[in-house]
C-alpha cells in the first residue's frame, strides 16, 4: 500500500511543475519590475525540479537532490513575484494576499530545513521523533495555494484588458 501511495503523489510533482512553468508564461508579460523578472527566472528551474521530483520517487537517491533545486527556486521565486506584482496597479485589491501567500513557500522551506537539521544526529542518521515531513506538506501547501491565486489573478487580468 505505502508504495501505491508514492506512485500515486507522483503526479502532484508533475502538476507543480506545469502549473509553475505555465504561470512563469503567464506572468512575463505582467512582471514589470527587475525583481520580478529574476523570480521569472527561478520558477523554472522550480518547474523542472517538481518535474524531476516526480522521475525521481522519493526513494530514489535523486529526488532528495531535485528537492534542493526546486523548493530553493520556489521559495526566492514566489517571494520575488509577488512583491513585484503587488506594485502592478491591476493587483491593488488582492495586494496584502499576494504578498504574505508570496512568503509562505519561504517560510515553509526554512522551517523545513531547521526540522531538517534538528532531526539529524551526529552520526549521521535520522532522528525517527522529529516530525520533518509536516513542514514539507506545508512547503507544498504554501506553493500550491500561491501558484493558484496567481494564476487565478493573472488569468482574471488579462481577461480584463482583452475586454
Amino acid at each position: 500500500m505505502r508504495s501505491e501511495r508514492l506512485v500515486g503523489s507522483r503526479h502532484w510533482f508533475f502538476f507543480y511543475a506545469i502549473s509553475a512553468g505555465v504561470l512563469a508564461a503567464t506572468l512575463y508579460p505582467e512582471v514589470k519590475t527587475f525583481w520580478g523578472k529574476v523570480g521569472l527566472f527561478f520558477l523554472i528551474p522550480a518547474a523542472g525540479g517538481f518535474f524531476l521530483g516526480g522521475v525521481y520517487n522519493v526513494e530514489h537517491p535523486l529526488h532528495q537532490l531535485v528537492f534542493y533545486i526546486g523548493a530553493p527556486s520556489m521559495a526566492i521565486a514566489s517571494a520575488l513575484i509577488s512583491l513585484s506584482m503587488a506594485r502592478n496597479p491591476a493587483w491593488d485589491h488582492i495586494r496584502q494576499a499576494v504578498i504574505w501567500i508570496g512568503q509562505l513557500p519561504w517560510i515553509s522551506f526554512v522551517l523545513n530545513m531547521g526540522m531538517f537539521f534538528m532531526a539529524v544526529s551526529p552520526s549521521g542518521e535520522l532522528n525517527p521523533n522529529v516530525p520533518v515531513g509536516w513542514a514539507n506538506r506545508l512547503f507544498w501547501l504554501g506553493s500550491g495555494i500561491w501558484l493558484v491565486l496567481m494564476a487565478w489573478h493573472s488569468v482574471k487580468t488579462s481577461g480584463q484588458k482583452l475586454s
